[in-house]
């Protein structure tokens, strides 16, 4: 072993190092995992220790810890493991564990070394997510709207047939959870890509509001739309993403549309006409009277 393996710059690296010989004793032990040590074992671990007799008070832990560095010193296998790691009584912290081969300069093995990585705020984020994701996919589910939520980055965390059948026809592709917005709507014309995205950025920083809005790629496959969004939060309250609930009202905006064709067809000819035309309610109060009708009785 070289002595750039010890060199006492590890003690400033803030992850837990340790390395051992192919007979599981301590070759180098930087500061971080000595300190999380003593927490949990109420004991040092010093250079030249074996882990057979550091841990020979806790046979549970001794038999895990000794499986995985056999594992890597031993056997020459290299693996990641993630490992919840607590004194009795306190939370625990989660750590990403890799094991590596010690070689020395011929490349024969001489031992192991790990690394571990505190990830635990990373776990908990991700288990936080994970719950929003759950309890909106039960809200979705049935909805008989057009029901989409995402993360932070606008990647899909959950979206209900509905939305994927509309999404598909409008834009000519699927969708699917794990999906980013971004990267889909990139075949969408300019300003509805534009539109869209600025609709889900402003729902995930609280400030959306409702909105009416038409999509599609061609003319033949144009929506309208009510859309409302909501900001999703996670236990601490901070943001975690957004949903969206479309209401997809093409049907009523083509009546509404073809009724006022029709008003306007019909008041054209009332202007025009050269004969008197009242309407009335069932009041008889007069609801139209066009010009020739008022030139009529002055």
């Amino acid at each position: 072993l070289t002595e750039a393996m010890f060199d006492p710059a590890i003690d400033g690296i803030p992850d837990l190092v340790l390395a051992v010989d192919r007979q599981l004793r301590v070759m180098a032990v930087n500061r971080a995992y000595a300190a999380e040590f003593s927490r949990m074992f109420g004991r040092e671990i010093t250079i030249g220790a074996s882990l057979h007799d550091v841990l020979a008070d806790f046979p549970t832990e001794r038999a895990e810890a000794i499986t995985r560095w056999e594992r890597a010193a031993v056997h020459g296998e290299e693996f990641s493991v993630q490992r919840s790691v607590g004194a009795q009584g306190q939370d625990p912290s989660i750590y990403e564990v890799r094991y590596a081969v010690l070689r020395d300069a011929a490349g024969a093995p001489i031992g192991a070394v790990s690394r571990m990585v505190d990830v635990t705020l990373a776990v908990r984020d991700r288990s936080a997510l994970a719950a929003v994701t759950e309890r909106l996919e039960s809200v979705i589910r049935y909805s008989p709207d057009r029901v989409v939520g995402v993360d932070t980055d606008l990647t899909v965390l959950a979206i209900n047939e509905h939305a994927k059948t509309d999404f598909a026809e409008l834009w000519g592709g699927p969708i699917s959870v794990g999906d980013n917005l971004r990267e889909r709507l990139a075949g969408a014309p300019p300003d509805q890509r534009a539109a869209a995205l600025a609709m889900w950025e402003q729902a995930i920083s609280g400030k959306a509001e409702s909105q009416f809005a038409v999509f599609g790629a061609t003319p033949e496959f144009m929506r309208a739309y009510e859309i409302s969004f909501g900001a999703l939060r996670d236990a601490d309250g901070e943001a975690a993403g957004a949903v969206m609930v479309a209401k997809d009202v093409t049907d009523r905006e083509t009546a509404l549309t073809a009724l006022r064709e029709s008003e306007g067809r019909f008041r054209a000819l009332g202007e025009a006409s050269p004969i008197g035309i009242f309407l009335a309610d069932t009041e008889g109060n007069c609801t139209y009277a066009n010009p020739r009708l008022q030139q009529i009785v002055g």
